[in-house]
């Protein structure tokens, strides 16, 4: 399992064209999938997907493709954690990482870069 994490951590090459952003969202859902996939609770797996849904349909709106810059090392982090059996370890670093993804759409949002949504 922790290989397949560690597989699944990583992105494809971006390129800067619809085709491959949608290949790097679909990558890192199926990051976050495995590693909810990972706890055995079906209700997490639900729950992170609907997320994940949610998340990629705001980013697709975007006027160019946002990309939080740590995110393969943050997924690297997490899988390291689950490696070692450091259940406090892994949730520190998935909450960095979602708060990082997190603060890239607010700041689009508040850039006015997302499409169709006003502040």
């Amino acid at each position: 399992a922790v290989a397949k994490l560690r597989d699944l951590a990583e992105y494809p090459i971006f390129e800067t064209t619809p085709e491959s952003y949608r290949t790097r969202l679909t990558a890192n859902a199926q990051f976050h999938l495995a590693v909810a996939a990972a706890t055995q609770n079906g209700f997490m797996v639900d729950l992170v997907r609907h997320c994940l849904t949610q998340h990629n349909r705001v980013l697709s709106l975007g006027l160019d493709f946002p990309v939080h810059p740590a995110s393969v090392d943050e997924h690297h982090d997490v899988v390291n954690a689950i490696e070692r059996h450091d259940a406090a370890g892994a949730r520190v670093a998935m909450e960095r990482h979602l708060d990082g993804a997190h603060r890239l759409v607010i700041d689009f949002l508040m850039r006015g870069r997302i499409r169709g949504i006003g502040l």
